[in-house]
C-alpha cells in the first residue's frame, strides 16, 4: 500500500512539473525566462549583472528585461534558445555585454537588438546560424566586438555589418563560408581584426577593398 501511495505521489508530481515546464514537441521541456521569475531573483532597480547560463531555457518572454534599465552584463550561455526575437531584449539601454554562447540559435529577427545603444560586446558563437540578413545588427552603434565563430554560416548578405562603425573585432571563424558578397564588410571603418579561418575562403575572395579600414589584420 505504501509503495502504491509513493508511486501515485511521484506520478502526480511528474504531471504537475510537466504542466509548469511544458514540452516543445521535441522531447525538450520548455522553460521560459519571464519578468516574474527575474523579479523573484533580481532587483530591477539595482541589478547590473544577470547570470542565467546553463539552465536549459528555451525562450525569453517579450519584455522580460524591460525593467532592468541599469543592467550592464547579461549571460545566457549554454541554454536551449533557438532564436532572438524583437522585444525580448527591450529596456536594456545600458547593457554593455551580452553572451549567448552555445545555445541553438538559428535565427535573429530584424529589430531584435533595437535599443541596445550601449552594447560593446556580443558573443553568439557556438550556435546554429546559417545566414545573416542585412540590417540584423542595426542599432548596435557602440559594438566593438562581435563573435560568430562555430556557427553554420553559409552566406552573409551585403551591408550586413554596415552600421557597426565602432566594431574593431569580428570573428567568423569555423563556419561554412565559401565566398563573400563584394560589400559584405562595407562600413566597418574601425575594424582591426577579422577572423575567417576554418572556412573555405581564399585570399582573393576576401578583397581588402571590402574592408574600408586598410589596417585590418585578416586571419585565414
Amino acid at each position: 500500500m505504501n509503495a502504491k501511495l509513493s508511486l501515485t505521489i511521484v506520478e502526480i508530481l511528474s504531471v504537475l512539473l510537466f504542466g509548469i515546464l511544458g514540452n516543445n514537441g521535441s522531447g525538450v521541456q520548455s522553460l521560459t525566462i519571464t519578468s516574474d521569475y527575474l523579479a523573484s531573483k533580481y532587483n530591477p532597480s539595482s541589478t547590473v549583472k544577470i547570470e542565467l547560463g546553463d539552465s536549459n531555457y528555451t525562450d525569453i518572454e517579450v519584455g522580460a528585461f524591460s525593467k532592468y534599465t541599469k543592467l550592464k552584463v547579461l549571460n545566457l550561455d549554454g541554454n536551449l534558445l533557438t532564436s532572438i526575437k524583437q522585444g525580448q531584449l527591450d529596456g536594456l539601454n545600458e547593457l554593455e555585454k551580452l553572451e549567448m554562447v552555445e545555445n541553438r540559435i538559428a535565427s535573429i529577427e530584424l529589430g531584435a537588438f533595437n535599443g541596445l545603444d550601449s552594447l560593446t560586446y556580443l558573443d553568439l558563437s557556438g550556435n546554429s546560424l546559417k545566414s545573416l540578413q542585412t540590417g540584423v545588427f542595426n542599432g548596435l552603434v557602440s559594438l566593438k566586438e562581435l563573435s560568430l565563430e562555430f556557427n553554420s554560416l553559409q552566406s552573409i548578405q551585403s551591408d550586413t555589418f554596415s552600421g557597426l562603425v565602432n566594431l574593431t573585432f569580428l570573428d567568423l571563424a569555423e563556419n561554412r563560408l565559401q565566398s563573400l558578397q563584394p560589400d559584405v564588410f562595407n562600413g566597418l571603418v574601425s575594424l582591426t581584426m577579422l577572423c575567417l579561418y576554418g572556412n573555405n575562403i581564399t585570399v582573393d575572395e576576401v578583397s581588402i577593398r571590402n574592408v574600408t579600414n586598410s589596417k585590418v589584420q585578416i586571419l585565414l
